[in-house]
C-alpha cells in the first residue's frame, strides 16, 4: 500500500516538473518572440481572438477561412516595411517573411531544413517528395533538380508565363463578384497551359 503511494508520488511529482519545464521554455520563447514586429499577443490566447474575430461575429455568406486569410494579410500590409510580420496560431508563432535580404538567409540557410508542422496537413496529399521530404533526402533531391530548373533555362520561359499570368489574372478578375473562389483548378490549368505551351 505503501509502495504505491510512494509510486504516485513520484509520478506526479515528474509530472509538475515535466510541466514546469514546458512552461518556462514556453514562456522564454514567447518572450523572445513577442519582440518581432506584429500584433502585441497576450501570454495564454497569443492572437486568437484577433484572427477569429470575424468569424465569431457569424458573418454569413463568407468562408471564415476567407476571413482569417483577410486579417493575415491586412495585417501583413501594415508591417511590411519592417521586412517581417510575426503572428500566432494559437501556440504557434508564424513569420512572415517580406524582405528580400531575410528570404535569402532563411531559403539559404543547410541547417533548417525540417518542415513546420503544417506541412503534416499536405502529406498525405503530396507523399513524401521533394516539397514533404527533409533533411537530407531533401538535399539530394534539390541538387538533383537545381540544374534543371537554373535561371538561365528559366529565362527562356519568361514569355510563356507572363502571358499565362495574365490570362490567370482575368479569369480571376471575372470571378471577383463572388464571396470568395477555389482558385486550386484555375492554379492546375495555368500550370498546365505553362507546361505544354
Amino acid at each position: 500500500m505503501l509502495n504505491s503511494i510512494e509510486t504516485r508520488c513520484v509520478a506526479g511529482h515528474e509530472i509538475q516538473v515535466q510541466i514546469v519545464i514546458l512552461l518556462s521554455y514556453d514562456i522564454i520563447r514567447f518572450h523572445h518572440l513577442k519582440k518581432l514586429p506584429g500584433n502585441k499577443p497576450h501570454f495564454l490566447r497569443r492572437n486568437f481572438g484577433y484572427l477569429l474575430k470575424p468569424v465569431l461575429r457569424k458573418r454569413k455568406a463568407r468562408n471564415p477561412n476567407a476571413n482569417i486569410t483577410e486579417r493575415i494579410v491586412g495585417t501583413n500590409l501594415l508591417f511590411q516595411r519592417q521586412g517581417l510580420h510575426c503572428f500566432w496560431v494559437g501556440p504557434q508563432p508564424v513569420v512572415s517573411l517580406f524582405s528580400p535580404e531575410l528570404l535569402e538567409i532563411v531559403l539559404g540557410s543547410t541547417t533548417s531544413l525540417e518542415k513546420s508542422f503544417e506541412y503534416a496537413f499536405l502529406k498525405r496529399m503530396f507523399g513524401s517528395g521533394l516539397i514533404m521530404s527533409s533533411g537530407s533526402k531533401w538535399t539530394t533531391r534539390r541538387k538533383l533538380l537545381a540544374q534543371t530548373f537554373h535561371f538561365r533555362i528559366l529565362e527562356d520561359f519568361l514569355p510563356t508565363f507572363n502571358d499565362q499570368a495574365l490570362f490567370l489574372a482575368k479569369k480571376i478578375q471575372l470571378l471577383q463578384h463572388k464571396d470568395y473562389v477555389d482558385i486550386l483548378p484555375l492554379i492546375t490549368l495555368c500550370t498546365l497551359d505553362i507546361i505544354c505551351d
